[in-house]
């Protein structure tokens, strides 16, 4: 199957991967090894420049809001680029129980084959879009990945109401990132799926309050209630606006996509 869409699936048992087909119903289909994938991943070494990732939230694995999610991501927000990287994590439906899955399991097994992926096309510049505990898997396997860049290589990140403590997300930045690489925080204080989570375990959520960080290339950008939201619990809770507005979604297309400070 021809598609630009490749994907890493993750779940307790081991990682699939493969190929997504957008539509009304988003097609999964995978390859029959890993080596394989790798193959045709290899394939568009020669066209890919730079490769943007995108990583979901807790819960975001689901059916019915991964179709309009990742519908949204690819149409409007990541139209332009021949190869996009899906990475889609399988959580567990205890809240409190997916951080040591994330970090024991999960990250381990991602990072081996994105190490792959990255030196097979040619270390290209990376563009993450990463959504509220999908942050975490962010900053945990790109910290593996980033110890292999190459000496031109640039990263680009966007947390969007990162389920992140404000303590891991600092350090990721000191140790981990150069001053050519840009980082873009989106949140809000009226987050209110964040303020819940708050309840079951406690931390300064970055997804709240924004980056104290004084590094130069840390970006924050304040949220504020969008009046164009698509979905009705986004709009109630406000914490899926990087795809259910209009408006942002226009608005990481462009910070991906020029690397450079935006506002609303």
């Amino acid at each position: 199957m021809e598609s630009r869409e490749f994907v890493i699936r993750a779940n307790e048992e081991g990682v699939r991967c493969g190929v997504i087909t957008i539509g009304e119903r988003v097609e999964f289909v995978y390859h029959r090894s890993h080596n394989d994938w790798v193959e045709h991943i290899h394939a568009y070494a020669s066209k890919v420049k730079e490769l943007p990732v995108f990583i979901h939230g807790l819960w975001g694995d689901r059916t019915k809001v991964y179709n309009k999610m990742v519908n949204k991501v690819s149409q409007d927000i990541l139209p332009d680029y021949p190869l996009v990287l899906h990475i889609v994590w399988e959580g567990k439906s205890t809240y409190s129980s997916n951080h040591d899955l994330i970090d024991d399991n999960f990250v381990p097994k991602i990072t081996k084959l994105m190490i792959m992926v990255d030196k097979l096309l040619n270390r290209p510049d990376m563009k993450i879009l990463a959504h509220s505990m999908g942050c975490r898997i962010a900053t945990q396997l790109f910290k593996n990945v980033i110890k292999g860049r190459g000496e031109t290589q640039k990263y680009t990140f966007i947390f969007a109401a990162a389920d992140l403590s404000i303590d891991m997300f600092d350090k990721f930045v000191s140790e981990s990132l150069e001053k050519k690489d840009t980082v873009h925080v989106l949140y809000s204080p009226n987050d209110i799926t964040l303020k819940l989570a708050n309840f079951r375990t406690k931390y300064e959520r970055l997804g709240l309050i924004g980056s104290k960080s004084q590094s130069a290339n840390v970006h924050n950008h304040l949220i504020a209630k969008q009046k164009d939201e698509e979905i009705f619990l986004s709009a109630i809770f406000g914490h899926r606006y990087f795809y259910s507005s209009k408006t942002i979604r226009k608005m990481i297309k462009n910070l991906i996509s020029e690397s450079g400070q935006s506002s609303l």
